[in-house]
This record gives structure tokens, C-alpha cells and sequence, in this order.
């Protein structure tokens, strides 16, 4: 509301992950104003972008993907997204963390 002012709370707090998403990543084309997420056709072996119709021999790895965390009271469902916050999560790349998945 205008003229209204807001409140905004910020906390830390300590959690544990205790589930991750079956495949936190998106692949997406290679294609520097495409980045649409690529399809893997499991007949004939590739991954192929049906925006820019061609095939995409290695996608670019993102991290996208739900995780879920508790602490000493809950736990909840969360997105995460992006190099920042698999820095921030893991300590690592996005390229390191999806050549590392196992870890999930």
C-alpha cells in the first residue's frame, strides 16, 4: 500500500539438507539467446533443442532444483538456483558440483 511501511524480518539460522530433487540441474542449449531447456532423445543418444531444432552435443549444467532442509523445529522445501548459491551450499561450481553428483 502506498504510505504504508513494511517490515522486514531477517533471521539466521543453522539447517541440515536432508533431500535433494532426483536431478537438481537444468540443461539448457548452447546457444547464447536460446538457453532453452534441451530434451535427451533416449532412441538415438543427444540432447536436441527443439527452439533452435538442432542437436547439442554438451548442454550448459545449471543448478535448478528443489532441496529440503530442517532445523530444530522443521523442515521445508526449497528452490535453489544459480552459481552463487551452489558457492554459497556446497563450495563449489555449478561444472563441479553436476561432475560431483553422487554427493546427493
Amino acid at each position: 500500500m502506498l504510505g504504508k511501511q513494511e517490515t522486514h524480518l531477517l533471521f539466521n539460522t543453522l539447517v541440515h539438507i536432508i533431500g535433494v530433487s532426483e536431478n537438481p540441474f537444468y540443461e539448457s542449449c548452447t546457444n547464447e539467446y536460446c538457453k532453452k531447456k534441451v530434451l535427451f532423445d533416449e532412441e538415438k543418444k543427444y540432447f536436441y533443442c527443439k527452439k533452435c531444432s538442432m542437436i547439442v552435443p554438451e548442454p550448459i549444467k545449471w543448478l535448478f532444483g528443489h532441496i529440503r532442509i530442517c532445523d530444530d523445529n522443521n523442515d521445508i522445501e526449497v528452490l535453489i538456483a544459480g552459481e552463487q548459491i551452489c558457492h554459497e551450499l556446497f563450495n563449489m561450481s555449478e561444472k563441479e558440483l553436476y561432475e560431483n553428483k553422487s554427493i546427493f
